[in-house]
């Protein structure tokens, strides 16, 4: 057998990583109700090199990413935009399926506590919902994602417990599943159309970034950090830090400089000055 060659190498992606570290802060999370001073919180810092060593298999050409909707979304997320932005984040092209009704959720995966509204548990949704879906579309998906305007919890014996989404990785030969809810971060009344919009496109590349085996990131801050509240999610910058930068690309073998050629396109066009401002100067540097 061959050895298999790679269009970007570890060592310049290790390069690219260096030369953008400056761009990106420490991750400074001290506030009361952050993730990472939730009881519980055992995950540790993986680095590139660390990363590697998991001997993770790679995206196959002709792979995409897939979405569809679970219930009825607000009126005003375009998902021609959230298609365009995941696109040339991840450098795979989006396919839409099917949506599917509110009753497609198990019964059983329901609760209602007090005056809250009802909520989904997020890993019925994996198991029933989006699961059954990973063998018909092993070959074309890398990863599915479902997004509901639906509340979700992940612990059903804490009262209080809720998620804004969740994601399994794939395995060999099966894509990756997850899961987002758009309840409590679509608030255009509230905080305008764009900063609900920059909070949608954080958390679906969060959990996407997940089915490309990226941890929760612990050295900078990077939207792999882990999210309690909204207000983290506001705090936390809409792009990856060089670690998992190095990692998405790793995988997805897309170089860091074609990436930031996208994704700075992207941006213009929908107007997210501030982040096209971040990736013009990351694609200067490389």
């Amino acid at each position: 057998m061959q050895p298999q060659e790679f269009e970007v190498s570890i060592e310049e992606l290790n390069r690219c990583s260096q030369v953008i570290k400056a761009l990106f802060e420490p991750m400074v999370e001290q506030f009361r109700g952050d993730w990472t001073s939730q009881e519980g919180q055992t995950e540790k810092p993986e680095i590139f090199e660390e990363f590697l060593k998991r001997k993770i298999y790679h995206v196959k050409k002709g792979q995409s990413l897939a979405f569809f909707a679970i219930g009825r979304l607000p009126q005003l997320i375009l998902l021609s935009e959230l298609e365009e932005f995941v696109e040339a984040y991840f450098s795979l092209p989006v396919i839409f399926l099917s949506d599917q009704e509110i009753n497609s959720i198990p019964s059983d995966a329901w609760r209602s506590i007090l005056c809250y509204v009802p909520q989904a548990n997020a890993n019925s949704i994996l198991e029933h919902v989006i699961k059954p879906q990973k063998e018909p579309n092993a070959i074309r998906f890398w990863g599915i994602t479902a997004i509901t305007h639906e509340d979700l919890l992940c612990d059903p014996d804490d009262d209080l417990d809720y998620v804004y989404g969740l994601s399994r990785a794939g395995e060999p030969g099966l894509p990756g599943i997850a899961v987002v809810s758009t309840r409590r971060i679509w608030q255009p009344d509230a905080v305008g159309f764009e900063l609900s919009r920059l909070r949608l496109f954080k958390l679906v590349t969060h959990e996407i970034g997940h089915l490309f085996h990226v941890q929760h990131c612990l050295t900078h801050a990077c939207n792999m950090n882990g999210v309690e509240t909204v207000d983290q999610i506001d705090r936390h910058p809409i792009e990856v830090c060089p670690e998992c930068m190095a990692k998405i690309c790793w995988i997805g073998q897309i170089h860091p400089k074609a990436r930031c050629d996208q994704l700075i396109a992207v941006c213009e066009r929908l107007n997210m000055q501030s982040a096209a401002g971040l990736y013009r100067k990351c694609r200067e540097l490389l």
